[in-house]
């Protein structure tokens, strides 16, 4: 199965959705593609002996194995390696695989569910894509628009991402003000739900109330596109992170974890900002 859309268009999102529709209580198994080197994302899928090669102090099983009879989801595959690609052609037509530097072959009861963001079918024509792996992956595809196509679809999102950030900060947040969310529908969102959930995120997080505001979202689209900021009132990017840092230490009452938990880096992370930007509490 293969899943094509813009980045940030929930592609793992409906892979999740399939794999709890058709293999409640198996094992989900993700990796990127793009973000692991060639030579250990083989590893990562297939599993490799122990003494495969230096540093392979044991035996390790890889997703295709340890997804048992639930799902491996190969996200961006588009930017899978040739090589890689000729072995997960072979795995997907025999069903079987073997771990780097083992002879036995393991059976595939899993599904793949593959995902990207590139157009595949033009990867083929210019041949950085096999086409059989291609015809076998589309036999059956999921198209995710982007979300300036699906405008409506935007106050059932917003409704439903406030409630999930609300109880992953801590925050009592029971709305959002009409006006809020006709200005989040008037957006083009290049970065489609991504970039939606990280606006609310912040909303939450500078709401000083359970309703969130136009103001809390920190919304410039609408006029930016009348009036744009000129290019000598430019604020420098670490301006922006200390307040943003700021603004959220407050917000959380200066507890570390939660506060790093919102920003998504780590607690020693925002110590370090905190020193380098020389913040203090009660500023």
């Amino acid at each position: 199965m293969l899943i094509e859309g813009e980045t940030g268009t929930g592609k793992e999102l409906v892979a999740r959705a399939l794999h709890a529709a058709g293999s409640p209580g198996e094992p989900f198994a993700a990796i990127n593609c793009s973000a692991v080197v060639a030579t250990l994302l083989e590893s990562e899928l297939f599993g490799h002996e122990k003494g495969a090669f230096t540093g392979a102090s044991e035996r390790k099983p890889g997703k295709l194995e340890f997804a048992g009879q639930g799902t491996v989801f190969l996200d961006e595959i588009g930017d899978m390696s040739p090589g890689l690609q000729a072995k997960m052609l072979r795995v997907l037509e025999e069903r079987t695989f073997e771990r780097v530097g083992g002879l036995q072959g393991i059976p595939l009861r899993a599904r793949v569910v593959a995902a990207t963001n590139r157009d595949l079918e033009a990867l083929v024509r210019d041949g950085r894509f096999r086409q059989d792996l291609f015809y076998r992956l589309a036999v059956s595809r999921i198209a995710l628009p982007p979300l300036r196509e699906r405008r409506g679809d935007i106050p059932l999102l917003v409704g439903h991402l406030l409630t999930r950030i609300a109880v992953k900060v801590h925050r009592r947040i029971t709305g959002i003000e009409e006006k809020a969310i006709e200005r989040l529908a008037a957006d083009d969102w290049p970065g489609n739900v991504r970039e939606l959930q990280n606006v609310l995120t912040r909303a939450v997080v500078r709401a000083r109330g359970p309703i969130v505001t136009t103001e809390d979202l920190e919304l410039r689209f609408a006029d930016a596109k009348e009036t744009a900021t000129p290019p000598t009132e430019v604020v420098p990017l670490r301006q922006v992170e200390k307040e943003h840092i700021r603004r959220a230490l407050a917000a959380m009452g200066w507890n570390i974890t939660r506060t790093a938990k919102v920003l998504e880096i780590s607690p020693t992370t925002l110590r370090k900002k905190i020193a380098e930007f020389g913040l203090r509490e009660g500023e």
